[in-house]
Order: C-alpha cells, then sequence, then structure tokens
C-alpha cells in the first residue's frame, strides 16, 4: 500500500472513530433528557468523549492540511 493509501486509510478510522464518538455524546444528551436533565454518564466520561473528538479533530485538519 502506498503511502498515500495509507494515509487516507488512516483518515477513514479516524473519521469512523469520531463518529463513534459523536454518537455517544448524543446517547448521554437524549438520555439526560428522557430523566429532565440528570445527565447518566458520568461527567469524566463526558469530557473524556470530548477531549478525544477534539484531538480527532486536530489530527483529522493536520492531515488534511499537509495532504492539500
Amino acid at each position: 500500500m502506498s503511502a498515500d493509501g495509507k494515509l487516507q486509510a488512516h483518515l477513514r478510522e479516524l473519521k469512523a472513530a469520531k463518529a463513534e464518538f459523536e454518537h455517544q455524546l448524543r446517547r448521554y444528551a437524549d438520555a439526560a433528557e428522557r430523566n429532565g436533565g440528570v445527565l447518566g454518564a458520568s461527567e469524566a466520561d463526558v469530557r473524556r468523549l470530548k477531549k478525544n473528538l477534539a484531538d480527532i479533530d486536530a489530527e483529522i485538519s493536520a492531515i488534511e492540511s499537509s495532504s492539500t
């Protein structure tokens, strides 16, 4: 596999992981809405998911800007 192919595969994996983290955050938000604003997830878990999303966004941006 070429370097570009590996980079594209890595980018696809990052985007898939981002989608999973976003889905989990939506599930937490939906559950909180159903429970009258009470968050079922721990605050630490929500912070971890948000940090992971920010890290993934930064890596995706770096990859996309270096490949243009």
